[in-house]
């Protein structure tokens, strides 16, 4: 059954647009397995942990850049071609589409981790060009169709184009390590704030005019295009006003662009609002669609505090506790819900088979909608360790539960050669395995990274390690072996910058003055140590602890090394 998202008095909200074309199943059965493998590989990213080599930068890019803007790209184009009769684009720009995104997500995936920074900064390039082909795309098809009462939503989806295209523009200066101090810590609060609230953001917000009412099943709201048009009239200006503002060091400019967004985000809640007074909440996409804008909300409340209170050169790290906010509680719900929602009405099979995959995502939802949302604050509140680590139990085992029964449902869409359908079974085994393997080589790797042999304390000294100008001082540190050495490590940049050893002691990300202090194991063999925001050990910024009365290995060189936005463990979002 496809979903009609075009909701009129009298009609029901579930019933066939009279498309031209036949919904493309087996597009969406092979455009939605890439978002569930994305899902997948997120949760081996969070599993990972201190084995990868940038493992929050990793976490926090997997799941934007391969998931979500997968998903964008699918379902915005879905909904503009349903809200506007239009005809299905050729299904071969729409395949090339999304491989040139995965493609371009891979590079900078890897351009980042492991290097160089011009395979990253080519991959931000294939982003922009990418999801400006599909903005291109979306407005010709506005052009083409008939004039009718849903064209106000592309608007949307287009300035969330016009913004991944901006944010991936600033990703790729930050990959090649543009700007130093104060300037690169604007280009990331421009690039974290045009990402998330513009691409994600603005598209989400254009798509819950339609979306919020047909999950809800009820009419749509009076006013709704005038609301519509109010909200991205503030919201897409505002928010180019705010990363301008964050780009230039204003930070009252910014915080103007910043309150213009938040009142197109209240816009959007006048028809969301009228159409819960006429139904409530009662399915599991419902509750978790409601419970994001929620987050979303108090996200961008947050967040303007924070551009109120803080240099601009001080917001990127004042975000860092909104993330688990925005990642989870906004982004990751709407994903899940929505997804919770539309697959079941694009997988085909008829009424029954629509029943039976809808019944399949909607297992236990209240578990997982409770375990969700209970995560959230865990993850963003300073509570002990252990408090953080059920935190991510509870977020991780909601989304692990999800890519299990959408597996399941993708795995049922497919025919086998007789007309039978596959069984369920493998998806799920697999997930399952596929998690219980990646556990098992977090256990194997971490119990190994340690030296093979036992050292005797000899003795102890403190050193003083300053980071600065994208060096590391002093490079080279040699202490007897047996030394247990303590390092006094301070940032004396304006930019953040951290220190991780191969060892596997690491700071958090230190801003200008912050200082931590590290204790390693006695010195049994060369330690290497290196900053791990992007580009800066290929820049150089690296050191070497070497044994005095040893054999030094050789020196490594830097533009091979792993790198990466800041970098506590990945769970320490």
């Amino acid at each position: 059954m496809p979903l009609d998202i075009s909701i009129e008095k009298g009609r029901p909200p579930l019933s066939p647009p009279p498309s031209p074309r036949r919904p493309r199943a087996s597009w969406h059965l092979r455009a939605n397995a890439i978002v569930v493998a994305w899902l997948s590989l997120t949760v081996v990213a969070a599993l990972a942990g201190e084995v990868l080599p940038a493992p929050r930068w990793l976490l926090i890019h997997v799941f934007l850049l391969g998931a979500v803007s997968t998903a964008i790209l699918i379902w915005s184009e879905h909904f503009t071609v349903a809200l506007l009769r239009a005809r299905t684009p050729p299904e071969r720009g729409s395949l090339t589409r999304l491989a040139v995104l995965n493609t371009a997500t891979v590079a900078v995936l890897a351009g980042v981790s492991a290097g160089p920074w011009q395979l990253a900064a080519a991959g931000a390039a294939l982003v922009v060009g990418v999801v400006l082909w599909h903005g291109t795309v979306l407005v010709l098809l506005v052009r083409r169709a008939l004039p009718g009462r849903f064209g106000h939503v592309i608007g949307w989806y287009v300035g969330a184009a016009g913004a991944l295209a901006v944010g991936g523009t600033l990703g790729g200066l930050l990959a090649a390590d543009v700007g130093h101090g104060a300037v690169h810590e604007r280009l990331s609060a421009a690039h974290a704030e045009v990402n998330v609230f513009g691409w994600v953001g603005l598209t989400v917000l254009g798509t819950l005019f339609t979306l919020w009412p047909t999950v809800l099943r009820t009419r749509m709201s009076d006013g709704t295009r005038r609301w519509s048009r109010v909200g991205l009239l503030l919201a897409a200006p505002g928010l180019a006003v705010a990363v301008g503002g964050l780009l230039a060091g204003w930070r009252w400019v910014a915080l103007a662009g910043l309150a213009a967004y938040a009142a197109g985000g209240l816009a959007v809640l006048k028809p969301l609002t009228g159409a819960l007074r006429r139904r409530r909440p009662h399915t599991g996409a419902a509750w978790m669609l409601g419970a994001a804008f929620v987050w979303f909300e108090v996200a961008l409340a947050a967040d303007l505090v924070v551009v109120a209170t803080r240099p601009a050169h001080e917001v990127a790290a004042a975000l860092d506790p909104l993330l688990p906010l925005l990642l989870v509680g906004f982004v990751a719900q709407v994903l899940l819900g929505s997804l919770l929602h539309l697959l079941p009405a694009v997988l085909g099979g008829g009424p029954a088979r629509f029943k039976e995959n809808a019944a399949l995502l909607e297992r236990g939802w209240v578990v997982r909608l409770a375990a969700l949302n209970l995560g959230v604050p865990l993850l963003a509140l300073p509570v002990p360790q252990p408090v953080t680590l059920l935190g991510w139990a509870l977020v991780l085992g909601s989304a692990l539960a999800f890519v299990a029964l959408a597996a399941t449902a993708l795995t049922r869409a497919r025919p086998a050669k007789g007309g039978r359908t596959w069984s369920s079974l493998p998806a799920v085994a697999g997930v399952a395995v596929g998690c219980l393997l990646t556990a098992a080589a977090v256990v194997t790797a971490t119990s190994g990274s340690g030296s093979s042999t036992t050292v005797t304390a000899t003795g102890s000294r403190t050193v003083d390690v300053t980071l600065s100008g994208m060096s590391i001082r002093p490079a080279v540190i040699e202490a007897p072996v047996g030394t247990v050495l303590t390092l006094r490590v301070t940032n004396a940049d304006a930019q953040r910058h951290d220190l991780r050893l191969a060892t596997g002691e690491r700071t958090p990300p230190l801003t200008s003055g912050q200082s931590v202090t590290l204790t390693l194991a006695p010195l049994g063999e060369p330690v290497d140590g290196w900053c791990t925001v992007a580009g800066h050990r290929a820049a150089g910024m690296t050191m070497r602890i070497i044994p005095t009365g040893t054999a030094a290995a050789p020196q490594p060189t830097s533009g091979t090394g792993h790198n990466g936005h800041g970098t506590n463990a990945a769970l320490d979002l």
